[in-house]
C-alpha cells in the first residue's frame, strides 16, 4: 500500500473521513477510552510497555488497560455522589498509597 505524501494528505483530507474511521458523530462526544482501548481489547495486544526507575518492566494489553480505566471511571462516579468531606478523606487515603 502506498501512502500519500504529506501534500497529497492535506488536499485529500476530510474530516468526516476521520469521524467515521474513529467512530465519532461530529457533534457528538468523544469517548478516548473507546477510540483508544475498547476499539482494540480482544486481541491480547501490548499497549503500554513500562518500565521502573528499578528496572522493573511490566507490559499492559489493551484489555488490561480498558479494564483498568473502567475501575478508575467507576470510583470517580462513586466518589462524585459522596459529600464532599468524605471524598476528601478518601483522595488522602489514596495519595498515602502512592
Amino acid at each position: 500500500m502506498n501512502r500519500p505524501t504529506y501534500a497529497e494528505a492535506c488536499r485529500t483530507f476530510r474530516w468526516e473521513d476521520s469521524f467515521k474511521a474513529l467512530e465519532w458523530a461530529p457533534a457528538g462526544d468523544v469517548n478516548l477510552g473507546h477510540t483508544i482501548l475498547d476499539r482494540h481489547a480482544g486481541a491480547e495486544r501490548v499497549a503500554l510497555h513500562w518500565f521502573g526507575k528499578d528496572g522493573a518492566h511490566r507490559d499492559y494489553t489493551f484489555d488490561e488497560l480498558s479494564r483498568l480505566s473502567n475501575r478508575f471511571a467507576n470510583l470517580l462516579e462513586f466518589l462524585d455522589q459522596l459529600p464532599k468531606t468524605e471524598t476528601g478523606k478518601i483522595r488522602r487515603f489514596l495519595l498515602r498509597q502512592q
